[in-house]
């Protein structure tokens, strides 16, 4: 075995080691200076994206690209933002901590009639939550991925839970 060897592989090991303590005492949010951008879209955006749109679905209403216009100057303030997407596991830990969360039809998770998530798996390759024995759970290997499936006001629940709230559209664009 080479010399080199003795030292790289101690080293990346380290650093796998650390990239999981990481994750685990992650640095939950960072600040981001205000500022002012351009948000919306231009023209040849918006012709662009109805384009791809209709080739991928002939029947796509012509309001959802419309919406961005017209593109404008926003300021936003200083504000913060985790610094990374919340997982499968988390979200599903969460919900199974909802008192009267309702599970119909082994798919749909609400509470208060509030639809929170949908959790049949609409897409290939598919890597979201599942229900198994009335419980919410990630499959292995889709633990750390980020949570999908959700509505927004699921979203936004979770976050008022940890004490946070969810960014607006102009803070999503500008970070």
């Amino acid at each position: 075995m080479p010399r080199y060897a003795f030292v790289l592989v101690p080293a990346i090991a380290a650093v796998g080691l650390a990239g999981l303590l990481l994750r685990q005492h992650r640095p939950s949010m960072v600040t981001i200076p205000g500022g002012a951008f351009q948000m919306g879209s231009t023209a040849p955006e918006i012709e662009a994206a109805e384009l791809w749109y209709k080739q991928h679905s002939p029947d796509f209403p012509r309001e959802l690209v419309l919406r961005e216009q017209p593109r404008r100057a926003v300021s936003v303030s200083t504000f913060r933002l985790d610094t990374l997407e919340v997982t499968n596991q988390e979200f599903g830990n969460w919900l199974n901590q909802q008192k009267d969360l309702r599970l119909r039809d082994d798919r749909w998770a609400e509470l208060d009639g509030v639809l929170l998530a949908d959790l049949y798996p609409p897409y290939t390759p598919w890597h979201g939550l599942v229900v198994q024995d009335g419980r919410i759970t990630a499959p292995v290997g889709t633990e750390h991925k980020p949570a999908t499936q959700l509505t927004w006001e699921a979203a936004r629940r979770y976050c008022v839970s940890r004490g946070k709230r969810l960014p607006t559209e102009a803070e999503w664009e500008f970070a």
